[in-house]
């Protein structure tokens, strides 16, 4: 939902003024988000359904300014900006102060989402003609995040509040799979799908929100933050906010075992540790036990483990007769462990001990 802001206007949109101390209050991941859509710069290169466009803002500024803006999809990954993207195009429309103007209702439709929440409050407040104008006339907007876990008799409802209120409506409906949405909601969108956000965009963006917070960073650090963000903007903000509150000395920079402590993650030596143990230990009796204190010491989840061995087997170079395998019987155990039976991650454990001393009999 964080979106990073181009190098050019990033000292204009990070710059606080001393005096707003509820500003100074503010998680970072929304005391640094874009307001405008002219600080926005996300999803450069996005794709539109029929055809690819230089910029997603650019084509919303457009739509403005024709005033054909039209109902909104966007789907993706948490962290990439769909909701920086939403709230930019209010504040394009209405102004800095468009939450107090009574034109936009928010709703979050993970927690309201029954068919009730459609025929009371979006109904009603579409039904309600807006006295706000803006750059498209009298024109009200409705903001359904995390769209995607809305039932379906809700969604058939949605469809015709949409149609039937088109004048002077508009939706934005945001979620992270739009295989969710029924295809009735679809069609009546303009659908842009968010990619996960690029490292170097990350790393531009945490060097300057660490400036501007006064906060020291060793390069092993700022790349395990980028590393575990995997492309999620909102995540960088908040471990790199975590980290400053846990550093016991100011004025030393922030290391990568702060990173790792904080965010309750294995350190890369580990893991490593861990794959050597899988691969090279003679006895399966010793790689079970030797694997279970790597856990143990870590506080990690089994599921941790398989996702940081299926990165080390996609980098390292291994036979492909033992890497088809062990991918297999990888995905199995994580899909037992995600079914519900981690109460017994131990045996699940022994599967995967047992899974890389097969494939390395059969290489």
């Amino acid at each position: 939902m964080m979106a990073f802001i181009s190098p050019d206007k990033g000292k204009e949109t990070l710059s606080s003024s001393p005096s707003d101390a509820a500003r100074d209050q503010l998680p970072w991941v929304e005391k640094y988000r874009p307001s405008d859509l002219d600080h926005v710069l996300a999803q450069p290169d996005i794709m539109n359904t029929s055809t690819q466009i230089e910029c997603l803002m650019c084509l919303v500024k457009k739509f403005i300014e024709q005033g054909r803006l039209p109902h909104l999809l966007l789907y993706g990954p948490p962290g990439t900006g769909k909701t920086t993207t939403a709230n930019a195009v209010c504040c394009a429309l209405y102004g800095a102060k468009w939450r107090s103007q009574g034109s936009v209702l928010e709703l979050n439709a993970s927690d309201e989402r029954g068919i009730d929440v459609v025929r009371d409050q979006i109904k009603t407040f579409a039904e309600t003609r807006g006295l706000q104008s803006n750059t498209m006339g009298t024109f009200k907007i409705v903001i359904l995040d995390e769209a995607d876990a809305m039932t379906s008799a809700a969604q058939n409802a949605l469809r015709r509040v949409m149609e039937k209120h088109v004048r002077h409506v508009r939706f934005i409906i945001l979620c992270n799979y739009a295989s969710q949405i029924i295809p009735a909601l679809q069609s009546r969108c303009t659908k842009f799908r968010f990619s996960p956000l690029q490292d170097g965009d990350l790393e531009l963006r945490l060097k300057q929100v660490a400036d501007q917070e006064q906060v020291q960073l060793t390069p092993e650090a700022n790349q395990a933050i980028v590393r575990l963000a995997r492309g999620d903007m909102r995540k960088v903000m908040n471990v790199l906010q975590a980290c400053a509150a846990a550093n016991s000395n100011p004025t030393m920079a922030i290391g990568e075992d702060l990173v790792y402590a904080v965010t309750a993650t294995a350190h890369p030596r580990d893991l490593d540790a861990a794959f050597t143990i899988l691969l090279q230990e003679s006895s399966i009796r010793m790689a079970v036990l030797k694997t279970e204190k790597i856990l143990q010491d870590n506080a990690m989840a089994l599921s941790d483990l398989v996702t940081a061995l299926f990165d080390r087997l996609c980098v390292y170079e291994i036979p492909k007769e033992i890497r088809g395998p062990l991918l297999k019987a990888m995905a199995d155990c994580e899909h037992r462990v995600s079914a519900g039976v981690n109460v017994h991650e131990s045996i699940q454990l022994r599967a995967l001990v047992g899974a890389f001393f097969q494939a390395r009999l059969q290489a």
